[in-house]
């Protein structure tokens, strides 16, 4: 069930937000935004994020919306506290994943479009002025920038998520695009996809991005926007990092399991060839006990690396992806994954 515990409207935000959205005559920044951030178990960090979200630019009507999904740190005490110039709802429920969090909040959502936020962003003041010039061209989606932020701590994973976010998006973006950690869409149409699919992926990781740019793909103008930026803090460390390959390759399963379609893409996308061969990674996950070895043992060398100057070692790199490749193949081959591989060899 879910519970409001806290309505910030700070100095004059709720008044200020009632006001602006009864005024319609600015051309980009006309559109009302409901900023809808998920939070677990990180009360320092999301109160991080709001201060952020309250130093924004934008004349327009805006709410944020904090979805605290079943914390035990205080957390929706510490929002409360905060002073924010906007509206701010602070929502509790049981802990249902983020899927189930976004959800929520968007059924409270009073904003024409909702923004999307992981609750380690940092955005820029100019954030919600990005996004809402995108929507005055005709936008139906929009996804953002999402740099690491230079006050995230040194690692192996640190380091491969800044690689990861500085590649350009080319001109034609991809279902694959879409990433719930920065991205906005109308309400009306997040209404008609019916939202993030919370029952496929209740209690998993990942897998609902791709879920959802796969039903916005070919219905809607997703849009990529490079002068959106959000800033993240990543605080996952090699062992976090390491669990999410099998979570992942679960999440993968079923999306494949929900759109066939994918399932070649979706393989390149994790190191499997369209043709040939699979993975080296994919091979050695088929010798027992390896898996779990291979993953303890380089995550321990990852975790002492950390915070040195070898945490961006090459070799060690190789070591501890290769070994989360294979955790990911071992995950992936349950009597269905396997059937996807034999139909992958067979050109199905």
């Amino acid at each position: 069930m879910l519970r409001t515990v806290a309505l910030q409207p700070g100095v004059g935000g709720e008044a200020v937000f009632d006001q602006a959205l009864a005024q319609t005559t600015r051309v980009t920044q006309s559109h009302s935004f409901s900023i809808i951030v998920p939070t677990y178990q990180r009360r320092e960090m999301v109160c991080e994020a709001v201060n952020a979200l309250a130093r924004l630019e934008y004349d327009g009507p805006l709410e944020i919306i904090v979805v605290v999904d079943g914390s035990t740190d205080g957390t929706a005490s510490a929002l409360a506290g905060l002073n924010c110039p906007f509206r701010l709802k602070v929502l509790e429920q049981a802990n249902q994943g983020q899927a189930a969090a976004r959800n929520r909040g968007a059924e409270v959502a009073t904003g024409e479009i909702l923004l999307f936020l992981d609750d380690d962003m940092i955005c820029e003041p100019d954030l919600v002025q990005q996004h809402a010039r995108a929507y005055a061209d005709g936008a139906d989606v929009v996804t953002g920038e999402v740099p690491i932020h230079p006050e995230s701590a040194k690692s192996l994973t640190t380091d491969v998520l800044t690689r990861a976010a500085s590649w350009p998006r080319g001109g034609k973006a991809s279902p694959f695009d879409v990433y719930s950690g920065h991205l906005s869409i109308r309400r009306k149409v997040f209404r008609e996809v019916a939202g993030f699919d919370e029952v496929l992926f209740a209690g998993g990781y990942g897998g609902e991005d791709l879920d959802l740019g796969l039903r916005l793909f070919g219905r809607y103008d997703v849009r990529h926007c490079a002068a959106a930026i959000a800033w993240q803090k990543n605080l996952i460390g090699p062992s976090a990092h390491m669990r999410r390959a099998r979570r992942v390759a679960a999440a993968d399963l079923r999306v494949m399991a929900k759109h066939p379609q994918v399932k070649t893409e979706l393989l390149a996308h994790r190191g499997a060839p369209m043709r040939g061969k699979m993975p080296l990674s994919f091979q050695l996950s088929r010798v027992p006990v390896l898996a779990p070895v291979a993953a303890a043992a380089a995550t321990w060398l990852a975790m002492l690396a950390a915070g040195t100057r070898f945490h961006a070692n090459p070799l060690l790199a190789r070591i501890y992806f290769t070994a989360r490749s294979v955790s990911y193949w071992a995950a992936f081959q349950t009597a269905a994954g396997k059937v996807i591989v034999r139909d992958r060899g067979r050109g199905n």
